[in-house]
């Protein structure tokens, strides 16, 4: 089986940052809540820095972004977005199955 071969349609690299993210994830569930426009929106640079801080392991920003799109994650969110796009986005995340909702105001 290849390596974008599999369920969720994630790959191994993305699996793997999963199992190292350990309680700070699922990946999914890391980048949702990073990506949430509000206080805790995080450009994807902000993101890869805490992946690696909590990793050891460095990704590019286009990386990170690709797998974000994978999950069903908008790209182009930004932090002083209006309160119809931050629905818009907290309802497709939802639909995507992700639950952020006990996270929605703060990042762990």
């Amino acid at each position: 089986m290849s390596d974008r071969q599999n369920s969720g349609g994630t790959t191994r690299e993305m699996r793997m940052v999963s199992q190292l993210l350990g309680k700070h994830g699922p990946l999914e569930r890391f980048l949702a809540v990073r990506r949430t426009p509000g206080d805790t929106w995080l450009s994807w640079e902000q993101i890869g820095y805490e992946i690696q801080e909590r990793t050891g392991e460095s990704f590019t920003r286009e990386g990170i972004h690709r797998w974000a799109l994978r999950f069903g994650i908008f790209g182009n969110t930004r932090k002083h977005d209006g309160p119809q796009l931050t629905t818009d986005y907290l309802n497709a995340i939802a639909a995507k199955g992700i639950d952020i909702s006990a996270l929605a105001t703060t990042r762990n």
